[in-house]
């Protein structure tokens, strides 16, 4: 039986189902060192109580970390250890590799270099259309990637009295938890509450840690809040938006890139003819998913977002691949040519983002 265009439309309708759900209790990848047991280099757990089972593995600095990555509800936590005294922090990122895109990873770690390294290989993933996302601390020069968290607070203070106030960089575990274990349908990043903290030591100048992209807490009354949900993104380029500097909406373009990317791979790739009218299904598809998504609030209801067959791209490799008349043709004449095996496509949409400021004009009588 020929494979038909509701069977694409059924994929595309079950993940825009689940994107909120899949979008929230994402998985942490947390690296760390210990020599306390060099029989792993790379374990995985489900919940918390796991690791107390695996207590003997790990150092007790380490083994807190570890729970704390469990603060909110993570999906799964992998845990990859590097030799204390002579770990290589590349080879622990090499094993990072082998983990779900998408994944939050931090480096257990007071040196400056293994956050830098991390920050660098997250910058490589991208060249190579694999996205993860990185909180680093105090980095000494800003990444400029929408994947990467700089946090930057010199300090800040547990509530428990055994560990007190400690070095930021010890934060970064339950970091990792906050952002990637909320849910994205009712937590933003902007003020979320670190419910774990008594205080933090407030960097110097807000504005400007906020304009250079880090994320930074402040002591709000009895509570510590994130205040502005960015990454580390400075550079907004030509084809690109300030939006994408924030935490929220950049998750949401990487979730949508990957369900219409992994499903062109798995329902659609090799299983059509590249015809104009199967391409035409496969751009209906992907519209219907776009409107499902503005039923969930993914997407703004009141913009028009929708895919479509990207006529430039095409009148432009026929200029360069054939000797036909392009200009004088129509652009349903454009479609109806050979692009081989290529699709050309284009969207257009607009992400909701998390109610944050408010204007209110108060007219006393």
């Amino acid at each position: 039986m020929a494979i038909t265009k509701p069977v694409i439309d059924i994929v595309f309708k079950t993940l825009a189902k689940t994107f909120v759900e899949r979008s929230s209790n994402k998985k942490v990848v947390l690296i760390i060192k210990d020599d306390t047991s060099k029989t792993f280099n790379k374990k995985v757990y489900t919940q918390k109580g796991d690791l107390d089972t695996d207590s003997a593995l790990y150092a007790a600095d380490n083994l807190q970390a570890l729970k704390d990555c469990f603060k909110k509800s993570i999906n799964q936590l992998t845990v990859i250890r590097m030799d204390a005294t002579d770990g290589v922090i590349a080879d622990a990122l090499a094993l990072a590799g082998s983990c779900e895109t998408q994944s939050y990873i931090g480096v257990y770690s007071s040196t400056v270099a293994d956050h830098t390294a991390l920050s660098s290989w997250i910058k490589t993933q991208e060249d190579s259309k694999k996205y993860y996302n990185a909180i680093c601390y105090n980095l000494a020069t800003a990444a400029d990637s929408r994947h990467v968290i700089n946090f930057t607070n010199p300090k800040v203070k547990f509530k428990d009295s055994t560990r007190g106030e400690v070095t930021g960089d010890k934060y970064i575990p339950s970091l990792l938890s906050s952002i990637a274990g909320r849910n994205v349908e009712t937590d933003g990043v902007t003020y979320d509450i670190m419910d774990d903290l008594e205080s933090v030591t407030e960097v110097a100048d807000v504005d400007t840690a906020t304009t250079n992209g880090q994320l930074v807490l402040f002591n709000d009354g009895d509570k510590v809040r994130i205040l502005v949900g960015i990454n580390n993104k400075t550079t907004v380029g030509t084809d690109e938006i300030e939006d994408m500097k924030l935490i929220e909406y950049s998750e949401a373009m990487d979730m949508i890139y990957y369900d219409v990317y992994n499903t062109y791979k798995d329902s659609y790739l090799s299983k059509f003819r590249n015809s104009n009218d199967n391409r035409e299904i496969f751009v209906d598809a992907v519209n219907t998913y776009y409107t499902n998504l503005e039923d969930a609030e993914i997407l703004n209801p009141d913009f028009d977002n929708k895919v479509e067959q990207n006529i430039n791209a095409m009148r432009n490799y026929l200029k360069q691949n054939t000797s036909l008349d392009v200009d004088n043709m129509t652009d349903a004449q454009v479609k109806t040519n050979n692009f081989k095996r290529n699709i050309f496509t284009s969207s257009n949409l607009e992400i909701l983002e998390s109610m944050t400021n408010l204007y209110m004009e108060n007219i006393l009588n």
